[in-house]
């Protein structure tokens, strides 16, 4: 149980962790689409940098999502075993 209880401990602080990496990396993500749209207006930028920005944007949100249910499944595994034990 105690190896359980450790692992599902460690899964949740790892998922927390990456859960706020991704966070950061989705403001950058912001931050470079808002300069390619300026960049774009300004300067006849390139249209693929706001594309490859957008596609960066939405494979960070698609890690912290799951990141969020890697942490919800360490959560309920961590509940599961205190009720086991009462």
């Amino acid at each position: 149980m105690a190896i359980e209880w450790a692992t599902a401990q460690n899964q949740r602080f790892e998922s927390k962790a990456q859960y706020d990496l991704d966070e950061k990396r989705i403001q950058n993500a912001n931050q470079k689409i808002t300069f390619a749209f300026s960049d774009f207006r300004v300067a006849n930028g390139n249209f693929k940098n706001i594309l490859e920005a957008q596609k960066n944007l939405l494979k960070f949100k698609l890690s912290q999502v799951t990141w969020k249910r890697n942490y919800a499944e360490a959560l309920a595994k961590m509940t599961y075993l205190i009720s086991k034990e009462l």
